[in-house]
């Protein structure tokens, strides 16, 4: 996509450790989607269950990444001026990819504090915000 191109080509990415980071907990992000590669790491890529993997199978985390990164497209993709990202992503899977939050409800804050401990575990000392 010419679009894609153009926007990676004006993009500057932190690349700093002490970067920021927005913490998507959903159904984890698609790493390959051109436009979040260069601010996710595959080390940030977590999951609450192994066998679910950490990719996107729905595309609401994918989504959600996109717009925690870039804010709304329309707005970044009408001009030209230079962007500067400063700040980075993790995910971390706490849907299944079949897309259902099967499972007791007495376990679903459980899910959500192991969720949180991911990163958390990962990089203590990381500025983060979860969405």
């Amino acid at each position: 996509h010419e679009w894609t191109e153009e926007l990676l080509e004006r993009t500057t990415f932190s690349t700093s450790d002490n970067a920021p980071h927005i913490c998507i907990l959903d159904t984890g992000i698609n790493h390959g989607h051109p436009l979040l590669t260069p601010a996710l790491a595959d080390s940030d890529l977590h999951t609450i269950e192994p066998d679910w993997g950490v990719d996107d199978h729905h595309g609401h985390g994918t989504s959600m990444a996109g717009l925690s990164l870039y804010g709304d497209l329309t707005t970044t993709l009408s001009s030209a001026e230079p962007l500067s990202i400063e700040h980075r992503l993790e995910s971390v899977k706490l849907l299944p990819s079949d897309g259902t939050n099967a499972g007791d409800p007495n376990n679903f804050g459980f899910n959500t504090i192991e969720a949180v401990s991911r990163p958390e575990i990962t990089a203590p000392l990381r500025a983060r915000l979860f969405s």
